[in-house]
């Protein structure tokens, strides 16, 4: 098993980016509508967006030191490297996605509410579609999901513990609403 401390690093620092992501998401409580919630929380969706844009980025390097950490266990796998390969895609999108955000979401949000009536009802219903690339998260989340299970069934002779664990976080990457659009 090769380790890294870069690796380590980034493994680290993405599991704190994902606890402060879900703090700031609770203790901005949702109300009337997405553009609404992105003007009454500015700041704390904003900083959402940095964290989860950056957790992206550093997502990669987890992917890519997980792949060298795992190297024996899936060397005669056929599914890990197209796993990897979503997994890289995913982390990618949701920093594209996010970083795209911090001035897509501000602008909108506000000038839908500065022109209030039919364009601001046209931006509430389409919020979405508008604002993120995936979503239903299907690509951002649920390819990282679908990752951590392959590298959680891999792991499990080596670590039980944090297998089981993988298997429970990877099962929960998957959402039905956009992770930060409330």
């Amino acid at each position: 098993m090769k380790k890294t401390t870069l690796g380590g690093i980034s493994a680290i620092l993405a599991g704190l980016c994902y606890l402060l992501t879900v703090i700031l998401v609770l203790i901005s409580p949702p109300g009337k509508n997405a553009v609404v919630d992105h003007v009454t929380h500015m700041y704390k969706l904003m900083l959402v967006h940095y964290i989860l844009g950056f957790l992206g980025i550093l997502g990669i390097m987890v992917v890519l030191t997980m792949s060298r950490t795992i190297e024996k266990q899936s060397a005669l796998s056929e599914w890990y490297p197209y796993s990897k390969v979503m997994a890289i895609i995913g982390f990618a999108l949701l920093a594209i996605n996010n970083f795209r955000q911090t001035g897509l979401d501000h602008e909108l949000s506000h000038e839908a509410m500065h022109a209030g009536g039919e364009v601001f009802n046209a931006v509430v219903i389409g919020w979405v579609g508008l604002v993120e690339l995936s979503p239903q998260g299907w690509v951002d989340f649920g390819f990282v999901g679908i990752w951590i299970l392959t590298v959680s069934v891999f792991s499990f002779h080596s670590n039980k513990l944090g297998s089981y664990l993988g298997l429970i976080g990877g099962s929960c990457l998957k959402n039905d609403e956009p992770a930060v659009s409330a």
